[in-house]
């Protein structure tokens, strides 16, 4: 005679079933027998078919009623007897303990109990379900068109985080309770989204919603939200942001629908916006703790305008509509890269700039002569400045390259592939910069040479030399004593075989060809 109380994986606390043939019915034996179980991972259980958790031991209905055991043999003839193979049945012993449950590719899952669903789990903590497009449909309310039920879904007061995709046309995550726990939602992959409402997510501090192209609008109560990401939802066409009042970081990517952006982000201290192509118009005066803005590939911004009193970094990358750019607030900005903004020819208040340690400025045809004007005029620029990467080669025979007292390290590239060589009025003003201690030549298509006065900076103690093809030598006049360390990497075979030879012949300075020091 078998004990009915008795349980084969007492103290199990982690189970992960995974491309296996096994059956609904088969897990819920184990389940029965594992009553300390906190975690569940299900992927690619292809064989489990229907999901029902149990509810205490008796019920009006069979599809909430755990089977009664027999008096006598194995209680486990009852479960498997009258349940049909696909079923999944959770017993009601593992709502207490269960914390965890993941739930992903297992593509003909669905939901066969009331709408009660996961919200009777009292410890769930973490929910995820992925790749199971029955499985959410089955588990939210639906009624007539209109009917404001449409979408509920009841969740467990105690749930902190949830992941899902393949959400259906309507979602509202919902609670039996006034008060949750959820701080973290993502929502992905949910073409059929349209209407996303979280006003029951009182809570929520963290929220991700990626390609969901059918959603127009983002609606909640967001005054907790911390970070917002955004990604790939082409409809997406209004964002009101005006609750999130401690929001910190904020992301929205390829998102081609949205033209404006506003919100109450005084506490926002990181924005990350591209691919946005119909972004006209930023309204950050409100941003006045952002530390961190990257601008890149919004093909329709026109105007940057903002308070932007602690600003560390920004970041402007292809953004061929950009002409004007406002840096009067920006007094503790310390890193400063304009990419591929064609149209920008002017940094206005560039001058007030006295925090800026770090420089880029590539494919801005107008902005290093604006740069050379400014300091014709009397300013002084960028005294304080220690790095610098460019394509505009000219700055070396300017007022502003004697600004450059403090440059520690420059690294200059040619996109064009037009340069073969800096001119002799260059080549005279390099060793003027007596403060540079690392030097970069990065993707020079058809540069021939290095600087002949190389040698002459004393102050050098890296050289760096990147993909430069055509450069089949070491400067005649040598390299500076000073230098530590020379790196080449995609160049040509006789500049490796030069550098490998200069290796065997001096411990300084040391080589790296192609990522590995040689000796």
């Amino acid at each position: 005679m078998t004990d009915i109380n008795f349980n084969a994986l007492p103290s199990l606390k982690h189970l992960r079933i995974e491309f296996c043939g096994i059956t609904g019915m088969w897990v819920s034996v184990m389940l029965r027998h594992a009553p300390a179980l906190e975690e569940l991972r299900l992927y690619h259980c292809d064989q489990i078919s229907g999901l029902l958790i149990e509810v205490g031991d008796s019920s009006s209905s069979n599809h909430t009623s755990a089977p009664r055991a027999p008096s006598a043999g194995n209680p486990d003839d009852a479960l498997t007897s009258s349940t049909p193979d696909g079923l999944l049945r959770i017993p009601s012993n593992l709502i207490p303990s269960l914390k965890n449950m993941t739930i992903s590719w297992c593509g003909e899952l669905t939901f066969q109990g009331n709408k009660d669903g996961f919200s009777v789990f009292t410890s769930l903590e973490e929910l995820t379900i992925r790749g199971c497009p029955k499985l959410i449909p089955s588990l939210v309310q639906t009624y007539e068109n209109n009917d404001q039920r449409n979408g509920r879904w009841l969740l467990p007061y105690s749930l902190g985080k949830l992941e899902i995709d393949g959400s259906p046309e309507t979602l509202q995550p919902c609670f039996l309770e006034d008060h949750n726990c959820l701080e973290k939602l993502e929502i992905k992959e949910s073409p059929s989204l349209k209407l996303l409402q979280l006003h029951s997510c009182t809570a929520l501090e963290e929220l991700a919603v990626h390609d969901c192209e059918s959603l127009p609008a983002l609606e909640g109560n967001f005054t907790c939200l911390k970070r917002l990401e955004l990604s790939y939802n082409s409809g997406l066409e209004s964002l009101q942001l005006r609750s999130c009042t401690t929001l910190e970081e904020l992301t929205v990517e390829s998102c081609e629908s949205l033209a404006t952006l506003e919100g109450n982000f005084t506490c926002l201290k990181r924005l990350e916006l591209s691919y946005n192509s119909w972004l006209e118009s930023l309204q950050l005066r409100s941003c006045t703790t952002l530390e961190e803005l990257t601008v890149e590939s919004c093909e329709s911004l026109a105007t940057l305008e903002g308070n932007f009193t602690c600003l560390q970094k920004l970041d402007l990358f292809d953004n061929p509509r950009l002409k004007s750019l406002q840096l009067r607030s920006c007094t503790a900005l310390e890193e400063l890269t304009v990419r591929s903004c064609e149209s920008l020819a002017a940094l206005e208040d560039f001058w007030s700039l006295r925090c800026l340690r770090y420089l880029v400025i590539s494919k801005c045809p107008g902005l290093l002569p604006y740069l050379e004007h400014l300091s014709s005029e009397g300013y002084e620029l960028c005294a304080g400045l220690e790095r610098l990467d460019t394509d505009y080669y000219s700055f070396l025979t300017t007022s502003f390259c004697k600004c450059l007292t403090s440059l520690r390290r420059l690294e200059l590239h040619d996109p064009t592939g037009e340069v073969t060589g800096l001119t002799e009025e260059q080549e005279r003003a390099l060793p003027h910069l007596t403060s540079l201690q690392e030097l970069r030549f990065e993707d020079f298509t058809y540069l021939e040479s290095l600087p002949v006065g190389l040698h002459s900076l004393s102050s050098l103690k890296r050289l760096e030399i990147i993909a430069c093809h055509w450069i089949s030598r070491l400067p005649e006049k040598g390299l500076p004593p000073s230098l530590e360390e020379i790196e080449i990497s995609g160049c040509s075979e006789e500049l490796t075989d030069e550098c490998r030879m200069l290796a065997t012949k001096t411990r300084k300075p040391k080589v790296k060809i192609g990522g590995k020091y040689v000796s």
